[in-house]
């Protein structure tokens, strides 16, 4: 049976120390989206975000590890990459789970640049327990297929998403973008990640919380969520995102 000592918690902390002393194999789906060492401020200045390579993917192995140890049997995790880190993350979950996809996230547009072609895509990858037993609720997903969209009488229905999905990032003007964070992830990027890989009442962690989207796209869907996040000030402004009507916590400061 699962241990729900956890649920519905937002725990103010260093993920790398509040891990290890949680017990194991009670998280049904763990969400990680660690910051990409590309020197952004998160609250201890750009510098804590621009480590050494060995470094920084010691500290990601790391988080990774102590994550799965959370996972129940059924369980799994999902990791955010940008193309950098792609690589070498992609090598250390394979190295702890069985892979049960490779997602591309296509953001629609990246950051422009002409020394090379600009990034539009994430990576993110699904690693699970047991592929036989980790769930996939293909039907909780489905989307229009092409030939529905076009009229076409031959459509059969909705399909399931291919593993490339195309969802617009969260611009600075977006109706859900929350501007005391210098990250945001959309929730239709989380409502599919959630809806695919757990079932109702089961427990959905982030530790790296930021914003807390993770943890409120769980609310809605009826999924208990554990969060952690480092900064004080975030894990107010997930706190009160949790409490509170969607409306009211837009463009919080």
């Amino acid at each position: 049976m699962r241990n729900h000592s956890y649920d519905d918690k937002v725990i103010h902390g260093d993920c790398i120390e509040v891990l290890p002393a949680l017990p194991e194999r009670f998280v049904n789906a763990a969400f990680l989206d660690a910051p990409y060492n590309m020197g952004v401020d998160y609250g201890d200045g750009a510098k804590a975000d621009k480590l050494p390579a060995d470094e920084y993917l010691t500290m990601i192995e790391t988080i990774i590890r102590e994550s799965v140890k959370r996972l129940t049997e059924r369980g799994s995790i999902w990791v955010l990459s940008p193309e950098k880190w792609a690589d070498d993350i992609g090598a250390i979950l394979s190295d702890v789970l069985p892979r049960r996809n490779r997602i591309i996230w296509r953001e629609t547009f990246g950051q422009y640049g002409e020394s090379r072609f600009p990034s539009g895509h994430r990576h993110l990858f699904w690693h699970v327990r047991d592929m036989q037993r980790s769930p996939f609720n293909c039907d909780d997903i489905r989307v229009p297929s092409q030939r529905m969209e076009a009229g076409d009488k031959r459509a059969k229905g909705p399909r399931v998403p291919d593993d490339v999905w195309e969802i617009p990032r969260l611009v600075g003007n977006a109706n859900e973008r929350i501007r005391a964070h210098p990250c945001q992830l959309p929730e239709e990027l989380l409502r599919r990640v959630i809806l695919a890989s757990t079932n109702q009442r089961e427990l959905v962690m982030d530790c790296t919380a930021g914003t807390g989207t993770t943890l409120r796209v769980a609310q809605k869907l009826d999924r208990h969520y554990l969060g952690i996040e480092k900064q004080a000030h975030f894990v107010e402004l997930i706190r009160s995102r949790l409490q509170q009507s969607y409306q009211d916590v837009l463009f919080h400061k």
